[in-house]
């Protein structure tokens, strides 16, 4: 009986689910004051009791989003740096890990991530080189997520798996911005490449599969570039698909400075156990699985004016869409997995009691079984582990003005378009030809 209850008490211990959510509320107040570095302090604060070894990885997630929303960019990214290479090193280990979680569930294995939010660490790196003044930083960033893409889509090649994130169209047309900064005829050309790709991405990927409009933010740069290359092939083709499509021309561009504002926006969704049920030996097995749940967005765009001119955001990241539907696609796999699971806890269950039955008689065989029975209920948790630090969107809105120190104003509005809060940003410097990003984050 002891080595009994003992055992029980081992896999009990481990089943217990990473309560992600629980953790995010106890910060949220932090994050809607924004008092950022407040959050990162209790990050830390939480990284030996809270995430453990087991989700170092989720610790980077976190404490990377609450530097950069505090500003402390070059904080932020080497974080960012740690958590690719722990997520390479997960990677490469992942099939001895995935043992340990046969006669528990997926809590005990080392978190990874889900592959968007692999991927979505360097659009927040990209970001925080830009804030930093740092172009070349940012390309190099950037591209690390043109990388991370290409090894999703060949992995899942190899495992003839295929999810429906696969393409990131708002990183492509952040390339493409950021070769435009440089301003020569190379750079533009670049940056024409970028958004073609931003524009197949949204057309193919971003429209069909997450209902994610293709930016007229997008279209008009994708014009600029075209015009100001003389492609006029490739002009023909934009105005064939966007034939009401309005752009600055270039010429007009170059005589401005352009104010780029990127609105991270609203809380990422969650994700709740969920439950199947499978037969095995006549008896009904429940089945755990994680299901994501929708956060609602306060704020559903916000206007930018800046000296008599105005910009209103767009969504350019669906990043709620993008999570849904991403565990939507593996679903299957996850089902599949997790349906062996409880037929293998099923069939410890009786190995204990057939055990228990030939040490100690019919009655400790009972006990035995039922015991093993109720350990293996008990672990039927979903892993419900995310990182509920991202936005639920990034938004983005651009205006040209005149050369010159201005105030920008940020108004945030509602559904119904009631205006909710104002944001000011005092003392833009702008120069003619270049581009200046500003940001803000709401919940």
């Amino acid at each position: 009986m002891q080595k009994l209850s003992l055992a029980l008490t081992v896999v009990l211990m481990a089943s217990c689910g990473l309560k992600t959510e629980e953790n995010y509320q106890k910060m949220r107040g932090m994050l809607v004051t924004e008092k950022y570095n407040d959050a990162a302090l209790f990050i830390e604060g939480q990284k030996e009791k809270f995430y453990g070894e087991t989700n170092a990885v989720l610790y980077y997630f976190d404490k990377l989003m609450a530097l950069h929303m505090a500003g402390k960019f070059k904080e932020s990214n080497e974080l960012v740096d740690k958590a690719s290479s722990k997520i390479e090193d997960l990677y490469t280990t992942s099939v001895s890990k995935q043992a340990g979680s046969l006669l528990t569930n997926d809590n005990v294995i080392p978190f990874e991530g889900e592959e968007f939010e692999k991927v979505l660490i360097h659009v927040v790196g990209a970001l925080n080189y830009t804030f930093m003044g740092d172009r070349d930083g940012a390309l190099v960033e950037a591209r690390r997520v043109e990388e991370k893409l290409s090894v999703l889509n060949d992995r899942q090649s190899k495992d003839g798996k295929k999810d429906q994130y696969s393409e990131d169209g708002f990183i492509r047309w952040f390339i493409g911005t950021l070769f435009e900064t440089e301003q020569s005829e190379q750079s533009m050309n670049d940056a024409l490449i970028a958004y073609k790709k931003a524009l197949e991405a949204y057309e193919k990927s971003y429209v069909p599969k997450y209902q994610t409009p293709v930016p007229s933010v997008l279209v008009a740069d994708a014009f600029r570039a075209a015009e100001a290359m003389h492609f006029d092939e490739d002009l023909g083709q934009l105005k064939k698909k966007y034939p009401n499509a309005a752009y600055t021309k270039q010429g007009d561009a170059k005589a401005k400075g352009e104010i780029v504002f990127i609105h991270m926006n609203g809380e990422a969704p969650y994700k709740i156990d969920k439950t199947w049920e499978t037969v095995a030996d006549n008896k009904v097995i429940k089945v755990a699985y994680p299901e994501y749940i929708s956060k609602p967005k306060q704020i559903a765009y916000a206007t930018v004016a800046v000296s008599g001119t105005s910009a209103k955001t767009q969504i350019m990241e669906d990043v709620n869409a993008i999570a849904i539907q991403s565990l939507k696609d593996r679903m299957g796999r996850v089902k599949a997995k997790m349906v062996a699971r409880a037929i293998a806890k099923f069939v410890a269950a009786k190995v204990a009691q057939v055990a228990g039955e030939k040490a100690g008689g019919g009655a400790f065989g009972a006990l035995m079984g039922a015991g093993a029975s109720i350990a293996g209920a008990a672990t039927e948790v979903a892993d419900k582990r995310s990182w509920l630090l991202l936005p639920s969107s990034i938004d983005v809105a651009k205006t040209y003005v005149a050369p010159g120190t201005h105030n920008v104003t940020v108004t945030f509005h509602n559904a119904s378009g009631a205006v909710i809060g104002t944001k000011q940003i005092p003392n833009v410097a702008v120069t003619a030809g270049k581009k200046v990003f500003l940001s803000a984050r709401t919940f």
